[in-house]
């Protein structure tokens, strides 16, 4: 399924969590990465995941951070999206 698809599906099902959790096991599983789901696997991930989002606040003051994070979140997002999608699939 291309992205457009999946877009589209996700607007249709993403009122429930119900529809955001067929979608994400359904990302998973054209990926055959359920192998890989299981409670380390998943704890490693997400902690590596987010030392990356903390590296972006690393050694700076907190004048040089924003006082808001989406900004960041998003320039973050367009530079490790994949890894992203990743963690949180």
């Amino acid at each position: 399924m291309d992205d457009t698809r999946m877009k589209e599906q996700a607007s249709d099902s993403s009122d429930s969590i119900a529809g955001l959790k067929k979608l994400a096991i359904d990302f998973r599983d054209r990926r055959n990465w359920k192998q890989f789901h299981d409670a380390k696997n998943l704890a490693m991930g997400l902690s590596i995941e987010a030392a990356e989002l903390q590296e972006l606040f690393l050694w700076k003051s907190p004048a040089e951070t924003p006082p808001y994070i989406p900004p960041i979140l998003i320039s973050w997002r367009r530079t490790s999206s994949r890894r992203v999608k990743t963690a949180l699939t």
